[in-house]
């Protein structure tokens, strides 16, 4: 594992971890509390929760030390559409702040969670350098936050009471991610637009975090308030017409929005000095906002030419996830078109008629004549095995991509025969249907001479 400016093997890392494990966790404030080590069924579903000291409180998902990436096939795909498109896809996990603050709990009396810092920074290189291995540029946050002190504002780089990341753990990241961003321009001999601005931090709301209210009723404590920081990005002669197109297109679950505050993007654009996006959705995962936007044409025309995703936890095993997003991004032309098929409410069942038995990879797109969260799709392919997927979108309002196009790649060496489509939970719909040929090469979707 490398830190800029010298070089940490994992033998000294876990030294360091275990010194820094037993220093108590600093943030804005220490509460004057001993804490609470409890479990509780607080959603009814036998899940358990622990609540630590200093005022720091955790949850059992945070302790998973181990982990293998099996997404790499998957993703080195989705990478190769991107840079087709000129694009470059940065992927930025955020550990769980288990690995630096545990030492603040007495885990023995929880010996279900059986949590090894050893394996968790094992697990953790692994992951990345197979990541990294397929192509995509991936920040690796662990040695920031292990060795991480409290700045000017007080905060670390979590908050105690909430598994999301400060202001400052944000700024952090960002730093690092636009380092990353200036590696690849100069590789690449870019010349992109940059303009200057400035970045304002002023005094946000007070919170007492997404496990505040639980700590409170299960240790019957009160908690006092964190303070959370608002930044603010002016950007020096803005367009007035709003009329410039992102460099940089930040499409994380709500580590991208820097929750409870969306800071993660200003500061990243402040850094880079790239005019940037946000599609970040809080809940969405490691690649629900991605998908969800990359199906929305306008997104795609404009697609930032570097492609941010900031998420929670672990990379995504779900090879579903990562084809949904390959193939919204590659999409449907005229020259890549095989079928398309019109279809009223009601109508059960749907034929894609007689395609080319071909080993070419192909995807599917259904638009749905209704907005929807949810769509099922249940057919077979022309060999007779089955075709079946779901696909989501985030409900909240604030998310602005498609909610009528959906995406997925069909499977290795088949060719989709017939499908019936729903949304809502079986509710029948009116839209359309395409099959297409997958072709990486051109961005206008041109197939490549016979």
């Amino acid at each position: 594992m490398t830190i800029p400016g010298f070089l940490l093997s994992s033998g000294l890392l876990l030294a360091g971890l275990g010194a820094a494990q037993e220093m108590p966790a600093r943030a804005s404030e220490t509460p004057p509390l001993q804490g609470c080590a409890k479990s509780s069924d607080y959603d009814g579903k036998g899940s358990f929760e622990l609540f630590g000291k200093n005022g720091f409180i955790f949850e059992s998902p945070e302790f998973q030390d181990t982990y293998e990436f099996k997404g790499a096939g998957q993703l080195t795909l989705l990478v190769n559409a991107f840079r087709a498109r000129g694009s470059e896809l940065i992927l930025v996990p955020v550990p769980s702040r288990a690995i630096k603050y545990a030492g603040g709990l007495d885990l023995t009396a929880y010996p279900r969670l059986d949590f090894s810092s050893q394996k968790f920074v094992q697990s953790w290189e692994q992951m990345i350098a197979s990541a990294r291995g397929t192509g995509a540029h991936v920040v690796d946050l662990l040695p920031d936050i292990l060795a991480f002190k409290p700045g000017a504002r007080g905060e670390d780089f979590f908050y105690p009471r909430d598994h999301h990341w400060t202001t400052s753990g944000a700024e952090k990241a960002a730093e690092e991610t636009a380092e990353l961003i200036a590696g690849i321009i100069k590789a690449r001999q870019w010349t992109l637009p940059t303009k200057k601005g400035t970045l304002t931090f002023t005094g946000g709301s007070s919170f007492t975090g997404s496990y505040g209210n639980r700590f409170e009723s299960v240790c019957g404590q009160k908690l006092p308030k964190m303070t959370s920081y608002q930044a603010r990005y002016e950007q020096e002669d803005e367009s007035l017409l709003g009329d410039e197109d992102a460099v940089v297109g930040i499409f994380g679950d709500s580590f991208g929005q820097g929750f409870p505050d969306s800071n993660f993007g200003p500061l990243l654009e402040y850094k880079t000095g790239l005019n940037t996006v946000n599609y970040s959705s809080a809940g969405a995962g490691p690649l629900l906002s991605l998908y969800g936007y990359l199906a929305d044409p306008g997104v795609r025309e404009k697609l930032p030419k570097f492609i941010v995703v900031p998420f929670m936890g672990w990379l995504s095993n779900n090879a579903f996830d990562y084809n949904q997003a390959t193939a919204a991004l590659l999409s449907c032309t005229d020259r890549t078109r095989l079928a398309r098929v019109d279809f009223p409410a009601g109508q059960e069942k749907i034929s894609f008629g007689t395609l080319p038995q071909t080993d070419a990879r192909k995807l599917v797109h259904i638009h749905t004549n209704e907005t929807t969260n949810y769509l099922e799709v249940r057919g077979k392919y022309t060999d007779g095995s089955p075709m079946r997927w779901e696909n989501w979108r985030v409900s909240a309002d604030y998310f602005r991509g498609s909610r009528n196009d959906f995406y997925s790649l069909a499977s290795v060496g088949r060719t989709p025969l017939e499908a019936s489509i729903a949304i809502d939970g079986r509710k029948p719909t009116a839209g359309y249907a395409e099959v297409c040929l997958v072709d990486l090469g051109n961005p206008q979707g041109d197939l490549p001479s016979p």
